[in-house]
């Protein structure tokens, strides 16, 4: 902290909160390929114990994968990737695909960054769950071939 350019010291016990707890990472290259409009699991998941009620939990996650719309009247489709703390959705992100490429894979990746608020001291696990928005010839791919698919969970002490 400044004042009139002269560096003062600042104790850090006074802050209090806000250190890490813990932290556990996820990862997966199993295959996921889906035809679904309805939400699958991807296969990636994590799970973290907090140590208090009161503890956060930062989701940090990175998928990569690819995204077929045949459509040939160029109608755009859209795949969608949701983060879940157990079955409960707390995060949804989408990305359309505006132009028709004849089936040609369309290279998607997704990726966040959440604070969630558990409010537990029970294991509880995080996972990604994929769809597309209309099932009829679209489908929707990550860990092709050996990309692998990471989650990493923070707990941030209250």
């Amino acid at each position: 902290i400044s004042d009139a350019g002269v560096l003062k010291r600042l104790d850090a016990s006074l802050i209090g909160g806000g250190k890490i707890g813990q932290v556990i990472y996820g990862s997966t290259t199993s295959a996921y390929n889906s035809t679904s409009a309805s939400y699958t699991d991807t296969g990636l998941t994590a799970a973290i114990t907090p140590s208090a009620t009161s503890s956060k939990v930062i989701v940090l996650f990175t998928q990569a994968g690819d995204f077929i719309n045949p459509d040939s009247n160029g109608t755009s489709r859209t795949s969608y990737l949701a983060t879940f703390r157990g079955s409960t959705e707390i995060a949804g992100q989408k990305q359309e695909c505006k132009y028709n490429f004849g089936g040609y894979e369309v290279p998607i990746s997704f990726s966040g960054s959440i604070l969630d608020s558990p409010n537990t001291t029970d294991a509880t696990t995080y996972k990604t769950m994929a769809k597309i928005d209309n099932a009829s010839g679209q489908s929707l791919s990550f860990q092709i071939g050996t990309s692998r698919s990471q989650m990493i969970l923070m707990e941030v002490l209250a």
